[in-house]
Protein backbone atom coordinates (compact mmCIF):
# COMPACT_ATOMS: atom_id res chain seq x y z
CA UNK A 1 0.00 0.00 0.00
CA UNK A 2 1.57 3.04 -1.00
CA UNK A 3 0.60 7.38 -0.16
CA UNK A 4 -0.53 8.85 -3.12
CA UNK A 5 -0.58 12.86 -3.41
CA UNK A 6 -4.31 13.11 -2.56
CA UNK A 7 -4.78 13.34 0.94
CA UNK A 8 -5.76 10.18 3.17
CA UNK A 9 -5.79 8.08 -0.30
CA UNK A 10 -3.70 5.23 -0.60
CA UNK A 11 -2.77 3.35 -3.79
CA UNK A 12 -2.62 -0.87 -3.58
CA UNK A 13 -0.92 -2.44 -6.49
CA UNK A 14 -2.95 -6.33 -6.23
CA UNK A 15 -2.85 -8.33 -9.53
CA UNK A 16 -6.23 -8.83 -10.78
CA UNK A 17 -6.63 -12.27 -12.88
CA UNK A 18 -8.78 -12.32 -15.98
CA UNK A 19 -12.34 -12.37 -15.11
CA UNK A 20 -12.16 -11.38 -11.65
CA UNK A 21 -14.88 -8.88 -10.33
CA UNK A 22 -14.64 -8.70 -6.92
CA UNK A 23 -11.57 -7.38 -4.63
CA UNK A 24 -11.68 -7.89 -0.46
CA UNK A 25 -9.57 -5.48 1.86
CA UNK A 26 -9.43 -5.62 5.08
CA UNK A 27 -7.18 -3.50 7.38
CA UNK A 28 -7.17 -2.68 11.14
CA UNK A 29 -7.55 1.36 12.79
CA UNK A 30 -6.99 2.36 15.84
CA UNK A 31 -10.47 2.95 18.68
CA UNK A 32 -10.79 4.40 21.75
CA UNK A 33 -14.06 2.55 23.60
CA UNK A 34 -16.93 4.98 23.95
CA UNK A 35 -15.38 7.57 21.05
CA UNK A 36 -17.76 8.04 18.08
CA UNK A 37 -16.11 6.78 15.21
CA UNK A 38 -16.76 7.84 11.73
CA UNK A 39 -16.55 6.86 8.30
CA UNK A 40 -17.38 6.89 4.70
CA UNK A 41 -18.64 3.99 2.04
CA UNK A 42 -16.81 5.15 -1.27
CA UNK A 43 -19.02 2.02 -3.07
CA UNK A 44 -22.35 2.93 -5.26
CA UNK A 45 -24.25 -0.06 -4.36
CA UNK A 46 -25.92 -1.74 -1.82
CA UNK A 47 -23.38 -4.37 -0.70
CA UNK A 48 -21.92 -2.76 2.30
CA UNK A 49 -22.91 -3.90 6.09
CA UNK A 50 -20.78 -3.14 9.75
CA UNK A 51 -20.24 -6.43 11.38
CA UNK A 52 -18.99 -6.30 15.11
CA UNK A 53 -18.50 -9.23 17.56
CA UNK A 54 -20.75 -11.22 19.73
CA UNK A 55 -21.32 -8.24 22.79
CA UNK A 56 -20.46 -5.53 21.29
CA UNK A 57 -23.26 -3.37 19.97
CA UNK A 58 -23.16 -0.33 17.44
CA UNK A 59 -25.07 2.72 17.98
CA UNK A 60 -25.61 5.60 15.32
CA UNK A 61 -27.90 7.32 12.70
CA UNK A 62 -28.61 5.26 9.41
CA UNK A 63 -28.06 1.64 11.11
CA UNK A 64 -30.54 -0.71 10.13
CA UNK A 65 -29.87 -3.98 13.01
CA UNK A 66 -30.54 -7.45 10.63
CA UNK A 67 -30.32 -9.62 13.70
CA UNK A 68 -27.09 -11.98 14.48
CA UNK A 69 -25.07 -14.42 12.48
CA UNK A 70 -26.07 -18.05 13.51
CA UNK A 71 -22.65 -19.70 13.90
CA UNK A 72 -20.88 -16.77 15.89
CA UNK A 73 -23.34 -14.91 17.16
CA UNK A 74 -22.26 -11.31 15.62
CA UNK A 75 -24.35 -8.73 14.72
CA UNK A 76 -25.02 -7.39 11.04
CA UNK A 77 -26.03 -3.97 10.39
CA UNK A 78 -26.98 -2.53 7.39
CA UNK A 79 -26.77 0.92 6.05
CA UNK A 80 -30.29 2.76 5.75
CA UNK A 81 -29.44 6.44 3.70
CA UNK A 82 -26.26 7.73 2.67
CA UNK A 83 -22.78 6.90 1.89
CA UNK A 84 -21.09 8.54 5.78
CA UNK A 85 -22.09 6.68 9.24
CA UNK A 86 -20.58 7.74 12.82
CA UNK A 87 -21.02 5.37 15.47
CA UNK A 88 -20.26 4.68 18.97
CA UNK A 89 -19.45 1.05 19.87
CA UNK A 90 -20.43 -0.24 23.51
CA UNK A 91 -20.08 -3.56 25.34
CA UNK A 92 -16.89 -5.89 24.58
CA UNK A 93 -16.33 -8.82 22.57
CA UNK A 94 -17.32 -12.18 23.91
CA UNK A 95 -16.73 -15.83 22.68
CA UNK A 96 -19.59 -17.30 20.50
CA UNK A 97 -21.91 -20.09 23.12
CA UNK A 98 -21.05 -23.62 22.25
CA UNK A 99 -23.88 -25.23 19.68
CA UNK A 100 -24.64 -28.03 22.22
CA UNK A 101 -24.37 -25.51 25.50
CA UNK A 102 -26.15 -27.21 28.86
CA UNK A 103 -27.32 -23.95 30.68
CA UNK A 104 -29.55 -26.16 33.38
CA UNK A 105 -28.77 -26.81 37.04
CA UNK A 106 -27.61 -30.16 37.43
CA UNK A 107 -28.57 -30.08 41.36
CA UNK A 108 -31.97 -27.98 41.23
CA UNK A 109 -35.42 -29.28 40.71
CA UNK A 110 -36.85 -32.57 41.38
CA UNK A 111 -35.10 -35.83 41.23
CA UNK A 112 -35.75 -38.07 38.18
CA UNK A 113 -37.31 -41.46 39.78
CA UNK A 114 -36.17 -44.44 37.71
CA UNK A 115 -39.80 -46.29 37.08
CA UNK A 116 -39.57 -49.29 34.62
CA UNK A 117 -42.25 -50.44 32.64
CA UNK A 118 -45.07 -53.18 33.53
CA UNK A 119 -43.53 -55.22 30.77
CA UNK A 120 -39.94 -55.52 31.51
CA UNK A 121 -40.22 -58.61 33.34
CA UNK A 122 -42.62 -60.13 30.41
CA UNK A 123 -39.42 -59.24 27.97
CA UNK A 124 -38.76 -63.13 26.70
CA UNK A 125 -42.61 -63.99 26.02
CA UNK A 126 -42.63 -61.34 24.38
CA UNK A 127 -39.36 -62.12 22.52
CA UNK A 128 -40.56 -65.48 21.80
CA UNK A 129 -43.62 -64.26 20.33
CA UNK A 130 -42.20 -62.19 17.92
CA UNK A 131 -39.91 -64.44 16.57
CA UNK A 132 -42.62 -67.02 16.03
CA UNK A 133 -44.44 -63.89 13.69
CA UNK A 134 -41.52 -63.64 12.02
CA UNK A 135 -41.01 -67.38 10.83
CA UNK A 136 -44.30 -67.43 10.07
CA UNK A 137 -44.41 -64.29 7.89
CA UNK A 138 -41.09 -64.93 6.42
CA UNK A 139 -42.13 -67.89 3.43
CA UNK A 140 -44.87 -64.96 2.24
CA UNK A 141 -42.35 -62.09 2.41
CA UNK A 142 -40.40 -64.28 0.35
CA UNK A 143 -42.62 -65.61 -2.45
CA UNK A 144 -42.99 -62.33 -4.29
CA UNK A 145 -40.52 -59.81 -4.01
CA UNK A 146 -41.28 -56.21 -5.48
CA UNK A 147 -39.78 -55.26 -7.99
CA UNK A 148 -36.47 -52.69 -7.83
CA UNK A 149 -37.25 -49.09 -7.87
CA UNK A 150 -35.87 -47.18 -11.24
CA UNK A 151 -32.87 -45.44 -10.55
CA UNK A 152 -33.47 -41.75 -10.24
CA UNK A 153 -31.40 -39.80 -13.27
CA UNK A 154 -28.73 -37.95 -12.38
CA UNK A 155 -28.24 -34.46 -11.82
CA UNK A 156 -26.84 -31.78 -14.31
CA UNK A 157 -26.11 -29.25 -11.19
CA UNK A 158 -26.94 -30.42 -7.44
CA UNK A 159 -26.44 -27.95 -4.46
CA UNK A 160 -26.28 -29.35 -1.53
CA UNK A 161 -26.20 -27.40 1.28
CA UNK A 162 -23.95 -24.47 0.55
CA UNK A 163 -22.05 -21.99 2.64
CA UNK A 164 -20.39 -18.86 1.51
CA UNK A 165 -19.03 -16.47 4.18
CA UNK A 166 -17.26 -13.44 3.47
CA UNK A 167 -15.26 -12.48 7.43
CA UNK A 168 -18.38 -13.43 9.49
CA UNK A 169 -21.47 -12.20 7.02
CA UNK A 170 -22.80 -15.64 5.60
CA UNK A 171 -23.91 -14.42 1.38
CA UNK A 172 -25.06 -17.85 1.28
CA UNK A 173 -26.56 -20.01 3.76
CA UNK A 174 -27.27 -23.51 3.11
CA UNK A 175 -28.46 -23.33 -0.54
CA UNK A 176 -30.04 -26.46 -1.82
CA UNK A 177 -30.98 -27.30 -5.31
CA UNK A 178 -30.79 -29.44 -8.68
CA UNK A 179 -31.23 -28.94 -12.01
CA UNK A 180 -31.88 -32.09 -15.04
CA UNK A 181 -29.65 -32.17 -17.60
CA UNK A 182 -31.15 -30.18 -20.60
CA UNK A 183 -33.05 -27.63 -18.85
CA UNK A 184 -32.31 -23.57 -18.22
CA UNK A 185 -32.12 -22.11 -15.03
CA UNK A 186 -32.55 -18.44 -13.75
CA UNK A 187 -31.66 -17.47 -10.58
CA UNK A 188 -33.33 -14.12 -9.53
CA UNK A 189 -32.91 -12.04 -6.94
CA UNK A 190 -32.32 -8.53 -5.48
CA UNK A 191 -28.74 -7.20 -5.26
CA UNK A 192 -26.38 -8.76 -2.39
CA UNK A 193 -28.39 -11.47 -2.64
CA UNK A 194 -25.65 -14.13 -3.65
CA UNK A 195 -26.03 -14.96 -7.02
CA UNK A 196 -23.19 -13.64 -8.64
CA UNK A 197 -21.89 -15.80 -5.43
CA UNK A 198 -23.34 -19.21 -6.24
CA UNK A 199 -22.71 -19.05 -9.51
CA UNK A 200 -18.90 -18.88 -9.53
CA UNK A 201 -19.11 -21.65 -7.19
CA UNK A 202 -20.50 -23.84 -9.02
CA UNK A 203 -18.49 -22.64 -11.92
CA UNK A 204 -15.67 -23.86 -9.93
CA UNK A 205 -14.20 -20.43 -9.29
CA UNK A 206 -14.75 -20.02 -5.31
CA UNK A 207 -15.04 -22.59 -2.93
CA UNK A 208 -17.91 -22.99 -0.60
CA UNK A 209 -17.35 -22.52 3.23
CA UNK A 210 -19.61 -25.75 3.64
CA UNK A 211 -21.82 -27.92 1.81
CA UNK A 212 -20.36 -29.33 -1.82
CA UNK A 213 -21.55 -28.81 -5.58
CA UNK A 214 -21.82 -31.52 -8.23
CA UNK A 215 -21.57 -31.72 -12.12
CA UNK A 216 -22.67 -34.73 -13.24
CA UNK A 217 -22.19 -36.20 -10.04
CA UNK A 218 -18.39 -34.67 -10.44
CA UNK A 219 -16.42 -31.74 -8.23
CA UNK A 220 -16.62 -28.37 -10.59
CA UNK A 221 -13.13 -27.57 -10.16
CA UNK A 222 -11.54 -30.76 -11.39
CA UNK A 223 -10.32 -30.10 -14.85
CA UNK A 224 -12.43 -32.50 -16.82
CA UNK A 225 -15.49 -31.00 -15.52
CA UNK A 226 -14.51 -26.86 -15.67
CA UNK A 227 -13.80 -28.44 -19.28
CA UNK A 228 -17.83 -28.55 -19.93
CA UNK A 229 -19.48 -25.20 -18.01
CA UNK A 230 -19.56 -21.94 -19.58
CA UNK A 231 -19.44 -19.34 -17.44
CA UNK A 232 -20.27 -15.45 -17.90
CA UNK A 233 -20.34 -13.02 -14.95
CA UNK A 234 -20.77 -9.41 -14.86
CA UNK A 235 -17.20 -8.61 -16.54
CA UNK A 236 -16.45 -10.68 -19.16
CA UNK A 237 -13.08 -8.77 -20.01
CA UNK A 238 -13.09 -9.13 -23.39
CA UNK A 239 -11.13 -6.97 -25.89
CA UNK A 240 -14.02 -4.90 -27.79
CA UNK A 241 -12.47 -5.28 -31.17
CA UNK A 242 -11.97 -8.88 -30.86
CA UNK A 243 -14.41 -11.39 -32.46
CA UNK A 244 -15.88 -14.85 -30.60
CA UNK A 245 -13.77 -17.10 -32.92
CA UNK A 246 -10.71 -15.37 -31.54
CA UNK A 247 -11.47 -15.10 -27.79
CA UNK A 248 -13.12 -18.65 -27.32
CA UNK A 249 -10.25 -20.25 -28.02
CA UNK A 250 -8.03 -17.54 -25.42
CA UNK A 251 -10.46 -18.15 -22.47
CA UNK A 252 -10.35 -22.09 -23.17
CA UNK A 253 -6.52 -21.91 -22.57
CA UNK A 254 -6.84 -20.81 -19.02
CA UNK A 255 -9.43 -24.34 -18.25
CA UNK A 256 -7.04 -26.72 -20.10
CA UNK A 257 -9.46 -27.31 -23.02
CA UNK A 258 -8.48 -29.53 -25.30
CA UNK A 259 -8.00 -29.76 -29.08
CA UNK A 260 -10.89 -29.74 -31.38
CA UNK A 261 -10.64 -33.65 -31.96
CA UNK A 262 -10.84 -34.60 -28.21
CA UNK A 263 -13.84 -32.30 -27.58
CA UNK A 264 -16.90 -34.21 -25.77
CA UNK A 265 -19.29 -34.49 -27.90
CA UNK A 266 -22.79 -33.74 -25.54
CA UNK A 267 -20.93 -30.27 -25.43
CA UNK A 268 -22.10 -27.84 -22.55
CA UNK A 269 -23.86 -28.65 -19.05
CA UNK A 270 -27.06 -26.54 -17.95
CA UNK A 271 -26.33 -22.70 -19.09
CA UNK A 272 -26.57 -20.51 -16.10
CA UNK A 273 -27.89 -16.16 -15.69
CA UNK A 274 -28.29 -14.33 -12.94
CA UNK A 275 -30.72 -11.26 -13.02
Amino acid sequence: MDKTSTPDVYAVDFPVKPGETRVDLSYTVPYTGGAAYAGKIVTKDDDSYLISANGVTLQGDNLNDLGLEPRTQAHIYGFTGGAAYKIVLTGTAQAAPPENADTSDSDSGQRIEQIMPRIYGQAKPILALALGILALAWPCSTARRPQPKPRRPMSAVAVDGVWKFYGDFPALRDVRLEAAPGSCLALIGRNGAGKTTLLRIIAGFSRPGRGQVRILGNPPRETQTRQRIGFIGHGISVYDDSRPSRTSPCSAGFTAWPTRAARPSNGWSVPAWSA
